[in-house]
């Protein structure tokens, strides 16, 4: 049951084509998030187990992808489902406008947003997305509508917002948990699962009391950062003002006398009623409404070129997307080292390559290919060569018949082609940085635009101010090899996303890792990966800590009735390769917040304020979701501290007052900021840092309220360091994640049999491993921060106990092909 393709149904088989890249790509994705444990042997040596275990464990497996279809099943899809609110609702089309009218919340802004979809999962929109929810269940109950625009006057607007004012934005109910309902919801659930009740009851009592915690210490830490932040807001009367929009939306409905207005736009109104008078200044099916009134994002992939004298910019990807589209499909950008061998000649199965020369190879490496995932869909155009221009690839290479032939068959590119003996000026052109540029577009609004680097060794400082004498090393082009191994992942978030929505894609990921699981424990007794290739073509590459984040943004809010989405947010998870200082590859991951504004609604305080708490919460959410040790550099854990200590933080408002402070910033940083602070916001940083601390500081719209913390790596925290080879197992990387597991491989090994096995136990072990990572999601995490009763409470219940299944079968794998001896 697919849970992000706006129906219940069969989730789709993804054609032959999409097949064969997703299973390049994940395949490689999952080599890299296996930890290899200390006693791990090589698949088929003499310390495995015989075929017995193999065939308990294929039992494990099917049992548990059962349980869990059963689980997914049984969740609430209507809500976040079109057709199956539609279903519960009935087909009679005054049931399906009153739902609308009374069930979700106008809010002022203009455009389509987020959708239908997005209107379901958090009961808000603005005109055009609520008019897009009843024009979609109307059509799914078989009826047939259109959209109706017409000019909004002020004296409408107005009274539009006088009314919803006071309406406090939709939570999700949390009744109490009934000693009652609680023994027999466990007893159901351990009888479906044959897992013992006493164990279920046990994990539920913990889970409890660490989410009541978790709930108590991020909004005490929240309100006691947000009082220290808000004396540097501007006076209310300095504040934003509120959104116009310029345009009314409404349905019409086809009858046997023609067409009919329905308008929820007040609580009020009946069918025939309309919040605008006069005709319709035009008329959309909805599956036609024209680009100008969606919300998109374009992403660009620009190639910055270093030619000696100053830098110029080439697009080699740019694509754009209706924001709604995101309300579940995660972005994916990586750039993909043009000459890579094939995933079968990275495990070891091709015997003309030798993966000793796989690291050399990747350093040396002259032209990559920026890929772009949205979902299961890949979008590449142009490769980005080593000298900063992009080049086509569609019929001109092998490389682009490849691509031609399966919309990027990366699996198949192993011919380097190089550029000939064409001559150029000395120093010749490089290759800077490779930049990904965010353009926001939305209805009555100018775009914005936000930048992050895939790989930068020139800098911002550079950038802003060449020096002399500038130019590039053998060095400087290794760790931007290095760094092109990287990848940012974006969740677009346009609704607060109900729990049984996180839960679903939770479930959809842990079964679409099935086939990858099974050929993992055919592997471990059969000393071969053949069946590994096949199996990969279904299994995901969905980043779930962004899910996670983007559902506590609300769930864990001090004011959740008073948030409301009116943009498009973008949540960013970025893995960050370089060299250390022997030449090494190090992986460094974290957050990255890009955008996190919110606006107030029915809030009695301070709108600024509330808005202050948000990004607090979501600057400590980047640390209190991140696996592993604590993330480096946190601005909210590390203003929190020192708050505690009586350290002070100083508020700057101009570039000069970057000069008081006891500490200089980096070059880069510096650039950054002066950049920040010449845009109108305002940074609040240290007065001086620890000693080996790095940088961190918040970036404030002291109008608005909005705030983000930021790190040294100038993104929403200091990414994490970790090694690649003890890499947390929830990680899904990029296709380049074979490349950093051989290389570390490589490193990390005393010689080429010892290398080999290191890559075989992580090829075999990380398809298993991701049953963990995908079914021991932290319950505190998706409860909401509080346990409830009811319906939900056998969800919650379920999901706990196939975390407790996928931990056990994983446990019993790792015991099983891991007794003793390793690589």
């Amino acid at each position: 049951m697919a849970v992000h393709d706006g129906r219940k149904a069969p989730m789709k088989a993804r054609g032959q084509r999409g097949r064969r890249l997703a299973a390049i790509l994940a395949g490689c994705a999952l080599v890299l998030g296996m930890p290899l444990l200390a006693g791990q042997v090589c698949p088929g040596s003499p310390g495995a187990q015989p075929a017995d275990p193999a065939m308990a464990l294929r039992a494990d497996l099917v049992h548990l992808h059962r349980t869990t279809r059963e689980a997914l099943e049984a969740l609430p899809f209507e809500e976040f489902q079109v057709q199956a609110r539609q279903a519960a609702l009935g087909d009679d089309p005054q049931t399906l406008f009153a739902w609308v009218r009374d069930e979700t919340r106008w809010l002022p802004y203009a455009g389509a947003l987020r959708g239908a979809r997005g209107v379901l999962m958090d009961r808000t929109g603005s005109s055009l997305d609520r008019a897009l929810a009843l024009a979609a269940l109307l059509e799914a109950a078989g009826h047939t509508a259109r959209l109706a625009r017409a000019p909004l006057e002020l004296e409408d607007l107005d009274r539009l917002a006088q009314i919803w004012a006071e309406r406090l934005i939709p939570v999700p109910p949390r009744p109490a948990v009934d000693a009652g309902a609680l023994d027999e919801a466990i007893g159901e659930t351990a009888a479906r699962t044959a897992l013992e009740a006493e164990t279920l009851r046990r994990v539920y009592g913990e889970e409890s009391d660490l989410a009541r915690q978790a709930r108590t210490r991020l909004r005490e830490q929240t309100r006691l950062q947000q009082e220290s932040l808000a004396r540097h807001l501007q006076p209310a009367a300095a504040s934003s003002a509120p959104e116009t929009p310029a345009d009314h939306w409404w349905v019409q409905l086809r009858t046997a006398s023609g067409w009919q207005d329905l308008d929820p736009a007040l609580p009020d109104h009946r069918p025939g009623q309309r919040l605008v008078p006069g005709a319709a200044q035009a008329t959309h099916y909805a599956d036609e409404l024209p680009a100008q009134y969606r919300h998109r994002l374009t992403i660009t992939v620009i190639a910055l070129q270093w030619d000696g004298r100053r830098f110029r910019e080439h697009v080699a990807l740019e694509h754009t997307v209706p924001a709604a589209l995101l309300a579940t499909e995660q972005v994916r950008i990586e750039t993909f080292p043009v000459n890579l061998p094939s995933l079968d000649a990275m495990l070891g199965n091709d015997p003309g390559f030798d993966q000793q020369t796989l690291p050399d190879a990747v350093l040396e490496e002259t032209e990559w290919m920026p890929l772009l995932r949205i979902g299961d869909e890949v979008i590449t155009d142009k490769s980005v060569l080593s000298d900063g221009t992009v080049q086509e690839q569609i019929g001109q290479t092998p490389q682009g018949a490849a691509l031609s032939e399966a919309t990027g068959l990366l699996g198949g590119i192993g011919v380097r082609r190089g550029r000939g003996a064409e001559q150029e000026e000395a120093p010749p052109p490089e290759l800077a940085a490779v930049l990904v540029r965010l353009t926001v577009e939305a209805p009555d609004r100018p775009a914005e635009t936000f930048e992050r680097p895939l790989v930068d060794v020139a800098g911002p400082a550079v950038r802003s101010a060449v020096p002399d004498g500038f130019g590039f090393t053998d060095a400087m082009r290794r760790q931007r090899a290095a760094g092109l191994l990287g990848t940012l992942e974006l969740a677009g978030q346009v609704a607060w996303i109900p729990w049984g929505l996180t839960t679903g894609l939770g479930y959809e990921a842990l079964m679409e890792q099935r086939l990858a699981a099974l050929g993992a424990v055919h592997s471990a007794w059969s000393d071969s990966l053949e069946f590994m290739g096949s199996a990969l073509e279904e299994s995901g590459l969905r980043r779930s800590e962004l899910d996670r984040l983007a559902f506590l943004r609300r769930s864990a809010s001090p004011h959740e009735a008073h948030i409301a989405l009116t943009r498009l947010n973008l949540l960013g998870f970025v893995r960050l390769v370089d060299l250390d200082d022997d030449g090494g590859p190090r992986l460094r991951e974290g957050f990255d917040l890009i955008d996190n504004r919110v606006d107030v609604v029915a809030a009695e305080g301070n709108a600024r304020e509330i808005r202050l708490a948000q990004g607090v919460l979501d600057t400590l959410l980047e640390a209190e979701l991140k696996a592993g040790e604590r993330p480096l550099d946190n601005t909210a854990r590390v203003f929190l501290e020192d708050l505690a200590a009586g350290r002070e933080w100083r508020h700057i408002a101009e570039v000069s007052g970057l000069e008081a402070l006891d500490w200089r910033p980096p070059p880069d940083i510096a650039a950054h900021l002066e950049s920040v602070l010449a845009d109108g916001r305002q940074v609040v940083l240290p007065e001086r840092l620890a000693q080996g601390a790095g940088a961190v500081w918040w970036e404030l719209d002291p109008a608005s309220g909005g705030i983000l913390g930021m790190g040294p790596d100038r993104r929403g925290q200091g990414v994490e360091a970790i090694l690649i080879l003890m890499n947390s197992i929830n990680n899904a990387a990029s296709a380049v994640g074979m490349v950093q597991t051989i290389w570390a491989c490589m490193f990390n090994s005393a010689g080429p049999a010892q290398a080999r096995c290191c890559i075989r136990n992580a090829a075999v072990m990380a398809a298993v491993s991701s049953y963990m990572s995908n079914g021991l999601s932290s319950y505190a995490e998706l409860s909401g921060l509080v346990i409830t009763g009811g319906n939900r409470l056998f969800d919650m219940l379920n999901r706990m106990a196939i975390g407790q299944m996928a931990g056990q079968t994983t446990s019993a794998f790792l015991g099983a092909t891991a007794p003793e001896g390793s690589c």
